[in-house]
């Protein structure tokens, strides 16, 4: 079973995702791997990161090879990376190169409804810097409305 379906897949919704797919609770799952289901649902939320042994005891679990619980994490923080300098640009009143950043950033198809959010937040931040005040409204405006 492979986890690329979904290319900004993390590792704990591929947890979720395959957990899923054999019809386990999290306190099973947490059960068979020796932890807590709280821990489960930490993990799965993308709140707390497995160590080494549990990612191993959980592909065992699933009976699948460890490398596919993690082979999409790498690029999905990269993505990560390059939202939070976009961030950094912001901050620091550079908002025509955080403007260039976001878009290279728009075109990745591996984007989460979530970082897609962020990314037109910022984008409207850049427009409000360089006082472009009706574009950065044009840009929130479905937004709001969604």
């Amino acid at each position: 079973m492979n986890l690329d379906q979904n290319t900004s897949e993390t590792i704990g919704t591929g947890i979720r995702r395959l957990r899923n797919l054999r019809s386990m609770s999290q306190s099973q799952l947490a059960d068979r791997v020796g932890v807590t289901f709280g821990w489960i649902s930490q993990i799965e939320q993308d709140k707390a990161i497995p160590s080494a042994e549990l990612l191993s005891k959980i592909a065992t679990q699933f009976k699948i090879p460890v490398h596919e619980l993690i082979q999409n994490e790498e690029s999905h923080m990269e993505l990560k990376s390059r939202i939070k300098l976009v961030e950094v640009l912001l901050e620091a009143g550079q908002p025509e190169e955080a403007e260039m950043m976001i878009s290279g950033l728009e075109p990745q198809p591996d984007l989460s409804d979530s970082d897609r959010l962020t990314i037109q937040i910022h984008l409207a931040e850049c427009k409000y810097q360089q006082k472009d005040y009706d574009q950065s409204i044009e840009i929130l405006r479905p937004l709001i409305h969604s």
